[in-house]
């Protein structure tokens, strides 16, 4: 494993951090202590003591078995420049469905059902919540919370400038989807 660069669209800075694929921030971090890759700071001012924002490697979802959709990365938190990913697939100008996945999953939950709904005429947004499949990950566990995940699914949601969408959620992400729609 090695660190891929990657530069933040929100910032000018650039950073690498190697981690494997997984849903728990805490196996991303041992995996890259383990590799010998220490995490990078993107953001100069420090958000919290010994807070780091860790950027999986892009090349850990390269050629992944019915996953060859595009990336995509927004920035849903401008004070500590964090990144979420989401997959977006079909038209612009179709009707929109969301699709938000459960905890411990990410948007490969869904990339059976993405192109088929994109061919019945709409256009499919995906994203992986924060610490969750190909987004940044936080260093600290009790850095996660309801109410951080929920603004940045806003943040999301505002800054994509959604409207109208048809929502599809299960698991964990009714709490956060259904709360959105309301």
């Amino acid at each position: 494993q090695c660190g891929l660069a990657y530069s933040c669209h929100c910032k000018k800075e650039s950073g690498t951090l190697c981690s494997p694929v997984g849903s728990i921030v805490f196996d991303a971090i041992t995996a890259a202590k383990r590799s010998g890759i220490a995490a990078t700071k993107r953001n100069p001012r420090k958000f919290m003591p010994d807070y780091e924002v860790l950027k999986t490697a892009t090349e850990h979802f390269k050629n992944i078995p019915g996953y060859s959709f595009q990336e995509n990365f927004i920035c849903v938190d401008d004070a500590i420049s964090i990144d979420m990913h989401y997959v977006d697939y079909g038209k612009n100008d179709r009707p929109i469905v969301l699709m938000l996945h459960g905890e411990p999953s990410w948007s490969y939950l869904y990339r059976n059902m993405i192109t088929k709904v994109a061919d019945a005429g709409f256009r499919v947004l995906a994203p992986d919540l924060i610490g969750f499949g190909n987004p940044d990950k936080l260093s600290q566990l009790s850095e996660y919370s309801y109410a951080k995940h929920f603004t940045w699914l806003s943040t999301f949601l505002e800054k994509l400038n959604l409207q109208a969408i048809t929502l599809f959620c299960i698991y964990w992400a009714g709490l956060l989807g259904l709360r959105l729609v309301a």
